[in-house]
């Protein structure tokens, strides 16, 4: 089969170098440059355009960029955020231009907006930049926060992948959001503990350049859990200066963070190292003993006089106890407190190895291209026990979830600017393939000891997408972009309990087609409206698409619609969409039982709320708001809830910067009450979180401060409704609201030096 999947990919890749528009696009002028700050760093990001013009572009990873001028265009303008923008002029045949920017309060810039030519102005990469400016970035999960309308909660002692909410879905641990780190996905297919796991710890945050995020399923460069959102971080190519961070508080919590550049720039080979460590405690009464390592190497170099090779390799291992999902009749009785624990046996262990290689055009090429290949090796081992006495009285219900798997994959693309019948546009094509090799179990257990197996399987799965989307300018303010991807899989997988004559091996293949298209127009310079529609898919679990019967939807369609709208100014930016989801009635593979789950179709819709404006020349507020409505629309009224599907979901704050020294803020985050069964009689309760944080620097030294839950709220972070039984009680349980306590009041202080 790979060597099949392979050919399919290596036919995907010649159709992206091959392919061309219908005609190739008037060429004007083209003008080459560089954009640096006023002490020479080079600035990738920074939005290069034609005074007076439609042209424009992005300077790259070493501030390049290239950009064919209109005719009569004489001068360019560049701008940043966290910079004052700088006009040259290009009188002539004059093909070189060299910005300079100095750093300057953080301001935004319609040109910012209108240069980008975005087609979801609700979703823009660029708020991703500004938040990333204005938030703080404790760790993996905080930069999950920095989405809009994105909720994420922790239950199972800090090392466990969060559990994801996002446009009306309770995503689980990822299986309706994409998460990829520099092209590299972290969702995993056929997991022992749910589907689209997508443990984000193996990243180190002060490492991210910047967050692009997707609602819906509407581009298509994004196939395979990607129907709510998806979520691309990027990392640095290169480092400025040499840092060393470290920062401790309460529940003896403490974490440090190493970063050494390795010199470089874009005719010489470089990039740099990375480490970090964390550890706590917590709050428990059986500590969570939480550890977790992190390393990682970047490097770039020049290959050719177009090309730039680029090489990642980093490895991330965690371990931890944790307390589990309490029941709050055990918390009401006082035979444990909030913090206490039914099993004090739960916890695990995990650990994740990447390389990634690379090629692809130098930055600011007029038709970028890339192609890279990447090997993950991961490994689980998750220790539970939700029911405590229900299926087992004697010895308990505790399960031991074992994931053991190989990942490699391959992918390209590549965009050409041209013509299709007279419009000019940008077609932008791609493909890629993906192989899972994973060895997948559920064991029974006590105080984590094997009692034997319940599950175990290898999973062979092969997953090969194409996709192609071409952007068309229809005139100077309204863009369409039409995309068409097909993906195509292989579910394998071997039954190593069952009996040799029963036919333990099962082979399975599925496609899907997804058309996207969506529709964006320009009001007036800073205020862009947009429409979209389009289809996605998740797959399900291996497990059971192999052995599943004819007609069952195993990669359920999704099918989306979005209207939204955005207004920037210097002083900020706001953005408001309405949006309406619809998923095909699936299957779900329940790993905390070793089973799996039909649900019906579901309908979800709602309206993303989003702002962020300067209200003093030193302080920022912004905000996030989501309102979501999801229903089964087969099943009768008074039993058609979604279960933990989130119905308001908001964060926001203040936060000082460009006060001289000291930056600062204050921040909240909050989920409202909603449904955790389907008729709704366990409610998983809302809750609202406060956070304090400031900084101040002194030359090369910063001084930190943060304190977590301002007000010491007793809240749930974790809240599930699940039937149960503790000693003493009737054999058939009792189903109630199980919860995983939040953390009381912390603080934590650090230190940083550049050098």
């Amino acid at each position: 089969m790979m060597g099949s999947a392979y050919r399919v990919l290596a036919g995907g890749l010649w159709v992206v170098f091959a392919a061309a528009p219908a005609a190739e696009a008037q060429a004007g002028r083209m003008v080459t440059g560089r954009v640096l700050a006023s002490d020479g760093t080079q600035l990738e990001g920074a939005t290069v355009a034609a005074v007076g013009g439609a042209a424009s572009t992005t300077s790259g990873a070493s501030g390049a960029f290239r950009l064919a001028l209109p005719p009569g265009a004489t001068r360019l303008v560049a701008v940043r955020i966290g910079f004052a923008a700088d006009t040259v002029s290009v009188d002539g045949d004059a093909g070189e231009a060299t910005f300079r920017l100095r750093p300057a309060p953080l301001a935004l810039h319609p040109l910012t907006i209108t240069a980008d030519r975005g087609f979801s102005p609700s979703s823009s990469a660029l708020i991703g930049e500004l938040d990333l400016h204005l938030r703080p970035r404790e760790s993996s999960q905080e930069l999950l926060r920095v989405v809009p309308g994105v909720f994420i909660a922790q239950h199972a002692g800090g090392g466990k992948a969060e559990q994801i909410f996002a446009r009306g879905f309770d995503a689980d641990h990822g299986t309706d959001v994409a998460i990829s780190v520099d092209g590299l996905p972290v969702n995993m297919v056929s997991h022992a503990h749910g589907q689209g796991y997508a443990d984000l710890h193996f990243l180190i945050p002060e490492t991210v350049e910047r967050v692009e995020v997707r609602k819906g399923p509407y581009d298509p460069r994004d196939g395979d859990f990607a129907t709510a959102a998806a979520i691309s971080f990027r990392t640095r190519d290169r480092l400025a200066a040499r840092e060393v961070a470290v920062r401790g508080g309460s529940f003896e919590t403490g974490h440090f963070v190493a970063l050494v550049p390795l010199g470089g720039d874009r005719t010489r080979p470089g990039g740099y190292l990375a480490a970090a460590g964390q550890t706590s405690r917590g709050p428990f009464q059986r500590p969570q003993d939480y550890r977790r390592t992190n390393a990682m190497a970047r490097w770039t170099a020049p290959a050719g006089a177009g090309a730039e090779l680029f090489a990642s390799a980093s490895t991330f291992s965690a371990r931890w106890d944790a307390s589990g999902q309490v029941p709050e009749r055990a918390v009401r009785s006082g035979a444990i407190s909030r913090f206490g624990a039914i099993d004090g046996s739960e916890g695990g262990r995990t650990g994740r190895h990447d390389a990634v290689l690379g090629l692809r055009s130098a930055p600011g090429a007029e038709r970028p291209w890339e192609v890279r290949a990447y090997a993950t090796r991961y490994d689980l081992d998750l220790f539970s026990n939700f029911t405590f006495f229900l299926a087992d009285p004697e010895r308990g219900d505790g399960i031991e979830q074992v994931d053991r798997r190989w990942v490699t994959g391959l992918s390209g693309q590549h965009s050409r600017p041209g013509t299709l019948f007279g419009v000019p546009g940008t077609l932008s094509v791609g493909s890629t393939v993906r192989a899972d090799r994973a060895e997948v179990a559920l064991h029974s257990q006590r105080e984590r000891e094997r009692l034997g197996p319940r599950v175990q399987a290898d999973v062979r799965q092969t997953h090969v997408g194409v996709w192609a989307g071409e952007a068309l300018s229809l005139s100077g303010r309204v863009r369409l972009q039409v995309g068409l991807r097909a993906d195509v899989f292989r579910f394998g997988v071997v039954d190593r309990l069952a009996a040799p004559a029963a036919g333990a091996g099962a082979v399975a293949w599925k496609a899907i087609v997804s058309p996207r298209a969506t529709l964006a127009g320009d009001l007036a310079r800073s205020t862009t409206v947009h429409a979209a529609v389009g289809t996605g898919f998740h797959s399900n679990d291996a497990r059971h698409v192999a052995t599943a019967a004819p007609g069952t939807p195993v990669l359920p369609r999704a099918v989306g619609a979005d209207l939204g709208v955005r207004h920037t100014w210097t002083a900020g930016s706001v953005a408001a969409t309405a949006w309406a989801l619809s998923l095909e009635s699936e299957l779900v593979y329940v790993g905390d039982e070793g089973t799996t789950e039909a649900s019906g179709r579901s309908r979800r819709r709602g309206v993303d709320l989003e702002g962020r404006v300067r209200v003093l020349p030193w302080v920022w507020a912004d905000a996030d708001v989501s309102l979501a409505q999801g229903r089964f629309p087969d099943e009768p009224d008074g039993a058609d809830r979604i279960p933990l599907a989130p119905t308001v979901v908001s964060s926001g704050g203040l936060t000082v910067r460009d006060a001289g020294p000291w930056t600062g803020g204050l921040r909240f985050r909050q989920v409202g009450s909603r449904p955790a069964n389907e008729t709704g009689s366990v409610t998983a309760r809302g809750y609202r979180v406060w956070q304090l944080f400031a900084a101040r620097t002194f030359r090369q030294v910063t001084l930190r401060a943060g304190i977590e839950n301002l007000f010491d709220a007793e809240w749930n972070e974790a809240q599930f409704a699940t039937t149960s039984r503790l000693a003493g009680e009737p054999a058939e349980g009792i189903t109630e609201l199980h919860f995983t306590p939040g953390a009381p009041r912390s603080g934590q202080v650090g230190l940083e030096y550049r050098f």
